[in-house]
């Protein structure tokens, strides 16, 4: 399955006369990364909630981030916390002392510590708080797996495209292969001529060794083959109901290695050309594979 790792989702509710907004956004990375921001009153569900959302995804760098958009966040009485007060106030202290500033400490420097400013919370967690949390981020999910999918679906096409142009560039290449290998024994079997103008002398088992020789140590024969089993698994994975990223990224690597043993052997101008174009294919189907989850 083509899904992109890329994409974005919202969703709101309300809840006790407070409106919860949950916005999901994922980019790429190789591994799952899972970035959770909450309000303090949604802090007991932390674990819970970060081992639901994991089960959207398989990688990718997501950022979740959970605000109460109306309404005091937990509706209770603001306090001020004097123990880290004074600790903040020490550590402005010993930083004024350290870099040698005249400037006083103001109560915005205090301010930038939010923890200094605490709500005494009335509203406990309850099981209809919490099922209507899980809720709100449930439909912000799904919103963001919506526009992953449309956006693999353009990514599939894209790529199924691209590889199909290898795999036809392939055979064209085995096709000149083929004529050129007749061409070059030909070309041989003329040259000893030339050199031994005895014909009695030669040794036709001989020179049949040599030329399969030869033309086993510049055969791309086994390459093709490889190429057109890897495109072929390549396309089952694309139609996969699996997540298949990983596994096409290693495709790719292997037809990139069998391109290149490809252009190593063959001595042909027009195949080397055509190699260079598998290439350029490759590396355009591995940036779109490097989005997909």
């Amino acid at each position: 399955m083509i899904v992109s790792m890329t994409g974005f989702g919202r969703a709101e509710g309300e809840l006790n006369g407070r409106v919860y907004q949950v916005e999901v956004k994922s980019v790429n990375s190789r591994f799952l990364e899972l970035i959770l921001r909450l309000p303090k009153s949604l802090e007991p569900l932390e674990i819970n909630l970060r081992n639901f959302i994991k089960k959207y995804f398989s990688r990718g760098k997501v950022s979740v981030s959970i605000s109460i958009v109306n309404g005091s966040e937990d509706n209770g009485q603001q306090m001020l916390d004097p123990e880290k007060l004074k600790f903040y106030v020490d550590i402005l202290k010993q930083l004024r002392k350290k870099i040698n500033s005249k400037e006083r400490i103001k109560l915005d420097h205090i301010l930038k510590f939010e923890d200094v400013i605490t709500f005494d919370q009335k509203e406990e967690m309850n099981d209809d708080k919490e099922e209507f949390i899980y809720e709100v981020v449930r439909d912000a999910l799904e919103n963001l797996n919506a526009m992953k999918k449309q956006e693999g679906e353009f990514l599939k096409t894209d790529i199924l495209q691209r590889i199909e142009s290898i795999r036809s560039e392939s055979k064209t290449i085995f096709g000149m292969y083929s004529d050129n290998y007749n061409f070059q024994k030909e070309k041989l079997i003329n040259k000893v001529n030339t050199i031994i103008k005895d014909p009695s002398k030669i040794d036709d088992k001989r020179i049949e060794f040599e030329i399969a020789m030869l033309s086993e140590k510049f055969d791309i024969t086994e390459e093709i083959t490889r190429i057109e089993s890897h495109v072929q698994y390549f396309i089952d994975h694309v139609n996969s109901p699996e997540h298949s990223g990983r596994r096409l990224n290693f495709l790719i690597q292997e037809l990139n290695r069998e391109a290149n043993t490809i252009a190593s052997k063959s001595g042909d101008a027009i195949i080397s050309q055509k190699v260079t174009f598998i290439k350029e294919e490759l590396e355009k189907i591995r940036e779109q594979v490097q989005n997909i989850e």
